[in-house]
C-alpha cells in the first residue's frame, strides 16, 4: 500500500496570483487530497462555516514543484484564543483531482493526449516472455534487451490502447539470473480527441474493473501519468508537451497487491490474446449499457465483508438486469400487441370500487407483467450453456429445474419475508455455494455482453468455478 504524501507550500487562486497562502496538502493512499490552509482566499462572514467550491487551486512547494487542485470543496473556520478573541482563519478543502508537475489556470484547458496507468498486478496478468540475451564473465555482466514491442488495440476511431513494456533496473545485475532487472508493464491510452479528467477517470475505472474481473480480486492502480499541453504563458520554462502525474480516486480501498499466480485467475492476457480487440472494444465502449448490473457485480467484488444474503440478492438483481438488457425478451414481443390486447383489457377490468392505492398497484403490476420472471430468465440463460459446463455449475442438484426452484424460493424468502423457514444447513440450500454459482452465471452474462463465443466463455469461466 502506498504511504500518504504531504507537501508544505503556498496556494492561490488563478485570478489572484499575488495572494498566496501557506498550507499543507496531504495526498492519501487512495489518491484523495486534503488541503489545509493557514488563512482564507477571501473573508466573507456570510460564508463562514458554509461549503465553498473552487474549480482550480494552484500550489507550489520546493520552489519548483507545481500542483493543480481540481474541483475542491471546503470550509473556512475561525480559530479563537483562550479569551475568545479572533486569532486567525483556517481553511480545509477536499479535492477530487490533483495534478502534479504543472499549473492549469482554466478547467476547460485541462486536456491530455496520452494517459498511462500502472497497476502492480499487470506484470502477473500479462505474463508474457520478454526476450533477453546476456553474457557473463567473472569481471562483469552485460545484457542486451531485445525490446518487447507494445501491443496496440484500436478501441474506436479516435482512441488507441496499448500495453507498454519498460526496462527497470532494480539493483545490481547478479550473475546470469538477472535479479537486478525487470520489465514494467503499463497500459497507455492515446487519443486524437484530447481527454478530459472525467474521461481519464472513466478509463481508469474501466481498466480497474476489468483487471479485478480477470484476476478475481479487487485491484487498485499504483500510479497515473498523462501527457498534457502546457500553457507556456503560465510556465514559460516548460516544454509545450509535459508529463504530469495524476491523482484520481478509484473504486474500493487501496490494499497492497499480493501476488496471484496466473493459474488462480479467471483468465490472463494470453487467454484472450486472439480476441483482445473484441474484448477491449466492447468492455470500454459498450459495457455502460449494462451499468446497473455491472455496478452490482463490482459492488460485491470490492466489498468482501458484505453479508452473504446481500451478495445473493445483488447477484440475483444483476442477473435480471443483464438478461433484460442483453436479450430484451418478453412473453409477447410486440409491445403494441401487449398494450392493446392484454394491458388495456385487464386494466379496464379492475373494479373502480377498490381503494385507489390498490388500483394503482394492480396497474403497475400489469405494466410489468409482460417481462420475464426470474425463473424464466434463469431457465433461458442455462439453456444456452453446454451440458458439461452446466453439470459442473449445478453439481449438487438433480437437474437445472431443482436448482432454479431453490434460487427463486430463496429470493422470495429474502425479498417478501415468507412465513416458511429454510434450513440453510441443507446442502441444497447452502447460500454460500448458491451465491458462488450465481456469480458464475452473472460472469457468463458479462462475457456474453462482450460478444465472446460460447466455447471461449466456458473456457474462461472454468477457473471461476474452481476458485472462490
Amino acid at each position: 500500500m502506498k504511504e500518504e504524501q504531504s507537501y508544505n507550500g503556498y496556494w492561490w487562486l488563478p485570478e489572484s496570483p499575488d495572494d498566496k497562502i501557506p498550507g499543507i496538502i496531504t495526498i492519501k493512499n487512495d489518491n484523495w487530497s486534503k488541503l489545509e490552509l493557514f488563512g482564507a482566499f477571501s473573508i466573507d462572514k456570510d460564508k463562514l462555516f458554509k461549503r465553498i467550491k473552487h474549480s482550480i487551486i494552484l500550489g507550489i512547494f520546493s520552489q519548483t514543484e507545481y500542483l493543480t487542485l481540481v474541483n475542491s470543496d471546503g470550509l473556512v473556520n475561525i480559530i479563537y484564543d483562550n479569551n475568545y478573541d479572533l486569532k486567525f482563519y483556517k481553511s480545509n478543502f477536499e479535492c477530487i483531482y490533483t495534478i502534479k508537475n504543472s499549473h492549469f489556470n482554466d478547467f476547460d484547458k485541462i486536456k491530455f493526449d496520452k494517459f498511462t496507468l500502472y497497476f502492480d498486478c499487470l506484470n502477473d496478468w500479462v505474463n508474457i516472455e520478454h526476450p533477453i540475451s546476456h553474457e557473463f564473465n567473472k569481471n562483469q555482466m552485460s545484457f542486451i534487451n531485445n525490446k518487447t514491442e507494445p501491443i496496440i488495440i484500436d478501441i474506436n476511431e479516435s482512441l488507441k490502447m496499448s500495453f507498454e513494456f519498460v526496462d527497470i533496473v532494480i539493483g545490481p545485475l547478479i550473475h546470469e539470473h538477472m535479479e537486478g532487472y525487470k520489465k514494467e508493464t503499463s497500459i497507455q491510452f492515446t487519443s486524437l480527441i484530447p481527454l478530459t479528467l472525467n474521461d481519464c477517470e472513466i478509463l481508469l475505472r474501466r481498466i480497474q474493473d476489468f483487471l479485478s474481473f480477470a484476476i478475481q480480486k479487487p485491484v487498485y492502480h499504483s500510479e497515473l501519468y498523462a501527457i498534457s499541453i502546457i500553457d507556456q504563458s503560465i510556465l514559460p520554462r516548460f516544454n509545450k508537451f509535459s508529463t504530469v502525474k495524476l491523482f484520481i480516486r478509484a473504486r474500493g480501498e487501496n490494499f497492497e497487491y499480493k501476488k496471484k499466480f496466473p493459474s488462480n485467475m479467471m483468465f490472463t492476457f494470453n487467454c484472450i490474446n486472439e480476441v483482445k480487440e473484441i474484448f477491449f472494444q466492447n468492455w470500454i465502449n459498450n459495457i455502460d449499457k449494462f451499468d446497473l448490473a455491472y455496478h452490482l457485480y463490482f459492488a460485491v467484488q470490492f466489498n468482501s465483508s458484505n453479508y452473504l444474503e446481500s451478495k445473493f440478492l445483488s447477484y440475483i438483481q444483476a442477473i435480471e438486469g443483464f438478461h433484460r438488457r442483453l436479450f430484451n425478451d418478453f412473453y409477447i414481443q410486440d409491445e403494441n400487441d401487449f398494450k392493446n390486447n392484454v394491458f388495456e383489457i385487464m386494466k379496464s377490468a379492475i373494479p373502480q370500487s377498490l381503494d385507489i392505492d390498490l388500483q394503482n398497484k394492480l396497474i403497475d403490476t400489469l405494466k410489468h407483467s409482460n417481462e420475464f420472471s426470474l425463473r424464466k430468465r434463469l431457465k433461458g440463460i442455462l439453456s444456452g450453456i453446454s451440458t458439461n459446463f452446466k453439470k459442473n455449475l449445478i453439481i449438487n442438484y438433480d437437474n437445472e429445474k431443482e436448482f432454479i426452484d431453490k434460487v427463486v424460493y430463496i429470493r422470495n424468502y429474502f425479498s417478501h419475508i415468507l412465513d416458511d423457514t429454510i434450513n440453510f444447513e441443507d446442502p441444497k440450500y447452502d447460500l454460500y455455494e448458491i451465491s458462488r454459482r450465481l456469480k458464475v452465471i452473472l460472469e457468463y452474462c458479462l462475457l456474453k455482453a462482450l460478444k465472446l463465443d460460447q466455447e471461449k466463455i466456458e473456457e474462461l469461466l472454468n477457473t471461476s468455478l474452481s476458485f472462490d
